[in-house]
């Protein structure tokens, strides 16, 4: 059976990452001469594009490269940064920098790569001049690159074509909330089942790890513009904003948009999701939605990599961006601020195609203490050289955060499916610069960058934001269990 399938492979995929771990998490005493040693975080991307370069670099250099996966090392990098001794060379993160990487860079752990962006590509051109528009302050502080943001991956719905078109649904895809909400009530009303007896349900999300405060990020990007969220994050320090930045129109607006896709029935349970959502992580929803319990699934770029060992063929699944969140009279704010084309039309054709949150994400470091920091900048200059970025794009399926050539990449339906939505936010945007020097990673700050927002539960960061604003009416403690 299918659900049968999918728990056994994700305790088989477990236990390699654990064997795995077990296996090449060895002694730094054991470090051969010049050898490279990188801690790598085992994540959505998957270890195929890493390990594909390091064989390639050990054939061309006779360097030997050691990898260390780890599923935790997101969690333990802050630990492994303090050490004074056994370091790796390379670390390579599952996250966007935020607060971290910030007071790494206040202590000086980290090592300059300046030298890294300074070297050819592989095709006549610097590293640094490649950097894709928009995220040119990325892992920069005060003039210096202290981390290179390999890629980005961007937030996004997925949605089985099948479920809708068994419920009734004969419309396109939801481009607003209001429609979302009525294409849920549609296929609630349908009451379909599963193969195993199931209710389908319109809705399944990762609430562990802020799926949809990922969605009330785009929604107040979306309705307050550019400017008003730059405004947001003009971060000089670890204080954060001023009271007023909480209490905008666009944040009030982004609230009452969630409120609606996470509705509570008479029993105060979830309207539309899947009982529970609120506590799955990442994997746990994804899987919920290829087992056909629900219609529609938060995700990003990352889904097929992230859960290839159980999409099965007969799989249905299509990509689509957030919806616009709309106000009391039905306007769509100010999102055409920071869209590519600062002056078009206001409509949701043109505004739904950029609506979704871009993370500059996944970094690679280099700390102070590294035992061959210069064998650890030779091995980044050759990860980045073109013809890497390519390999990296196809077994990632993710684009990367430079300008290189796209022609003729071998990219699955799913990666090709990406590239023709080609999603964009701020990062994409002209001119788009951020003072928290990772331009355009939107969506995982608020939950770690500031004080009383530390949580990484959609429950806790709603009601934290909930928490600043004035008006009592956006007080949810009589629903916070469920949020």
């Amino acid at each position: 059976m299918k659900k049968h399938k999918i728990l056994c492979t994700l305790l088989a995929v477990a236990m390699t990452v654990v064997s795995m771990m077990s296996l090449t998490a060895c002694s730094q005493s054991s470090r051969g001469d010049g050898e490279i040693w990188i801690e790598a975080s085992y994540a959505g991307y998957g270890e195929e594009w890493l390990n594909g370069i390091a064989e390639k670099y050990e054939e061309e250099t006779g360097v030997h490269v050691e990898i260390n996966w780890d599923a935790n090392l997101t969690t333990n990098i802050s630990n492994l940064m303090e050490r004074n001794k056994n370091m790796s060379d390379i670390y390579y993160v599952n996250l966007s920098g935020g607060t971290s990487e910030f007071r790494w860079n206040l202590q000086g752990k980290l090592e300059s790569l300046n030298d890294v962006f300074a070297a050819d590509n592989g095709t006549g051109k610097t590293i640094e001049s490649t950097i894709k528009p928009g995220f040119e302050d990325a892992g920069k502080y005060k003039g210096t690159r202290y981390a290179i943001y390999t890629m980005s991956g961007y937030d996004c719905l997925i949605y089985n074509p099948d479920i809708l078109e068994a419920a009734g649904w004969n419309k396109p895809f939801p481009s607003t909330v209001d429609e979302l909400v009525e294409m849920f009530k549609v296929i609630k009303k349908a009451n379909l089942k599963a193969g195993d007896g199931t209710t389908i349900m319109p809705f399944v999300y990762f609430g562990k790890y802020n799926s949809c405060s990922h969605l009330f990020d785009a929604f107040e990007l979306q309705y307050g513009g550019l400017e008003e969220y730059k405004a947001y994050y003009n971060q000089t320090s670890l204080n954060g904003p001023d009271e007023s930045q909480y209490n905008k129109k666009s944040t009030k607006v982004a609230f009452e948009n969630i409120k609606k896709i996470l509705a509570v029935d008479q029993d105060g349970r979830l309207e539309y999701a899947i009982d529970g959502s609120q506590n799955f992580d990442h994997t746990t929803a994804q899987a919920r939605f290829l087992n056909g319990y629900a219609a529609v699934c938060t995700t990003g770029t990352w889904f097929e990599t992230e859960m290839r060992e159980i999409i099965e063929a007969d799989d249905k699944f299509e990509i689509a961006p957030f919806p616009l969140a709309t106000d009391e009279n039905g306007g769509y704010g100010a999102a055409v601020n920071y869209l590519i084309d600062p002056n078009g039309e206001v409509t949701p054709e043109n505004m739904m195609k950029y609506n979704t949150v871009t993370f500059a994400g996944s970094p690679f470091y280099v700390p102070k203490k590294a035992p061959n920091k210069e064998g650890a900048k030779d091995f980044l200059k050759f990860l980045l050289q073109e013809e890497n970025i390519r390999f990296m794009h196809e077994k990632t399926g993710n684009a990367l955060n430079f300008v290189y050539n796209r022609e003729n990449l071998n990219l699955t339906e799913w990666a090709q499916k990406v590239e023709a939505n080609n999603l964009i936010s701020i990062t994409g945007a002209k001119g788009s610069n951020n003072p928290i020097y990772l331009v355009g990673a939107l969506g995982g700050y608020r939950d770690t960058v500031w004080p009383g927002l530390e949580t990484n539960k959609d429950y806790n960061y709603l009601q934290a934001m909930a928490d600043r604003l004035t008006d009592a009416k956006y007080n949810w403690k009589d629903k916070v269990s469920l949020i």
